[in-house]
């Protein structure tokens, strides 16, 4: 991803979530959230299998899933080990949960 100044470079497996806000995506890692111009569909090509679409604005690191909770309309509440909540839609869901069953 990039950000102001220049491009980010850092270990996918201390990115813990990423959220699109419009033209950017905010990317969660164990210091502080970075604001990056950037899709959330280029960080899901580029993260692989050790990271999750769970809906169309949210990706988590499947490491970082503590628990799934049953939600309305077939959706999911994802509980990350730090206690973020996110809410994995009926069309990410199955995937999320084959990608946990594999890790």
């Amino acid at each position: 991803g990039r950000d102001g100044r220049g491009i980010f470079i850092g270990d996918p497996a201390e990115i813990g979530w990423i959220t699109a806000e419009g033209d950017y995506v905010r990317v969660h890692t164990g210091d502080r959230p970075l604001l990056l111009r950037d899709s959330i569909g280029r960080w899901e090509q580029a993260l692989g299998t050790t990271h999750r679409r769970i809906h169309r604005s949210t990706i988590v690191n499947v490491a970082c899933v503590r628990e799934l909770r049953p939600a309305t309309n077939r959706d999911l509440i994802v509980v990350l080990n730090d206690g973020t909540t996110e809410r994995a839609s009926r069309t990410y869901a199955p995937r999320l949960r084959s990608a946990l069953a594999r890790s």
